[in-house]
């Protein structure tokens, strides 16, 4: 049986609107998109911050510029730092297309010696890179015509905590190197690595070990991290460092 000719222009006819309104909701939403313009886009001139030289107890600072070059509006979201002894402030949160932000960022030196890396890490809209880490390094020396005086257990109080205490808490040997020693004794090949490296921690003897966690090592920002030297590790937990750098147990 045919289709009757007025019931087959009648679906004809439907299906030629249904695709001329499919083309226009279409190109009204390419055109919508223009007018939004492309995504915004953060840009930065490296995500390597030479801080320069500091004189151990000094707060070091530098200012980077943060560039909008996309077509929306740049919204940095929050800042991460990788310790309490680095401070971050941006003079506005929002960049504008084609506009710039200046970022301060501050590193106090005090207990510290030798390189040092601290680490910032941004959070904005930027659709491709939504998370940016920024490496910021800093040669520390000692003050002029004196020996370096780091005061016994300065590091494990007030902002210091957050990352020479509070990452270590309750662990022990591996677990405890990793959260609250490596971020001094780093790889060979890492020229910011402030202490020996593990791979010639591993060459000293145990006792000068154990002896060099518990009470410190004098001339040095190591300070004791036993608690008869004021620091955070009972006797259990050093034994455990001194077995894990050792034996690797």
């Amino acid at each position: 049986m045919s289709t009757p000719w007025p019931l087959f222009k009648g679906i004809l006819l439907f299906l030629i609107l249904s695709a001329i309104a499919g083309c226009m909701h279409f190109r009204f939403e390419k055109a919508e998109d223009t007018e939004r313009g492309v995504p915004a886009r953060l840009y930065l001139t490296g995500q390597d911050i030479d801080m320069g030289e500091a004189v151990s107890g000094e707060a070091v600072r530098k200012d980077i510029r943060l560039r909008n070059i996309g077509g929306s509006p740049l919204r940095i979201t929050r800042t991460e730092a990788s310790c309490g002894c680095t401070v971050v402030d941006l003079d506005q949160n929002v960049i504008p297309p084609g506009g710039m932000a200046i970022m301060g960022l501050l590193v106090d030196t005090t207990g510290k010696m030798g390189p040092v890396e601290k680490t910032v890490t941004l959070f904005s809209n930027d659709v491709l890179e939504p998370e940016i880490t920024l490496r910021l390094r800093v040669r520390v020396t000692s003050p002029a015509h004196k020996e370096i005086e780091v005061e016994s257990g300065s590091i494990f109080r007030g902002t210091c905590r957050k990352c020479h205490v509070e990452p270590g808490m309750g662990l022990s040997g591996e677990r405890l190197f990793d959260a609250s020693c490596s971020m001094c004794h780093r790889s060979k090949d890492d020229a910011y690595s402030p202490g020996p490296p593990e791979e010639v921690l591993r060459t000293f003897a145990a006792d000068i070990l154990e002896k060099g966690i518990q009470e410190g090592v004098p001339g040095t920002s190591m300070p004791g991290f036993g608690k008869s030297a004021g620091g955070p590790l009972d006797e259990a937990q050093v034994q455990s460092l001194v077995n894990f750098i050792r034996e690797g147990q």
